[in-house]
């Protein structure tokens, strides 16, 4: 089935909208983050839990974003695990910050990457109804 050249059209200038949107805010979220990495003058001595973490969030979320700017769906799919993996240790550790605003807050930054793995897929349904 070929789609409509409207509707084509519409859904193509609708994914780069949403492609530039996605790197807009991976800026931001990158940005951000690298400002929480490198602004403190606080010495760090992380435990080995604090370095697993550290690896899914923010090392894996913003590998994902870079990432995302050149292969959409690899780079989604390393954030949205990189935040899964920080979540599910979170979780199971028993640590966890009584406020549930805590955890939201972490999403909020891998956003960008998450809409990575959407335009991703995205793109490559409207390849295949192209073929």
């Amino acid at each position: 089935m070929v789609a409509h050249p409207i509707t084509q059209t519409r859904s193509s200038t609708a994914l780069v909208v949403m492609r530039w949107l996605a790197r807009g805010l991976s800026l931001v979220s990158l940005g951000l983050l690298a400002l929480f990495a490198f602004g403190g003058h606080e010495s760090m001595s992380p435990t080995p839990k604090e370095w697993l973490l550290l690896a899914f969030f923010p090392i894996g979320v913003a590998l994902g974003m870079v990432l995302g700017w050149w292969r959409e769906l690899l780079g989604g799919i390393i954030t949205t695990i990189s935040l899964a993996g920080f979540y599910a240790i979170e979780l199971t550790s028993g640590t966890i910050h009584p406020n549930p605003a805590y955890l939201l807050n972490f999403a909020i930054f891998a956003f960008p990457g998450l809409m990575f793995l959407a335009l991703g897929l995205w793109a490559r349904a409207m390849r295949s109804r192209a073929s």
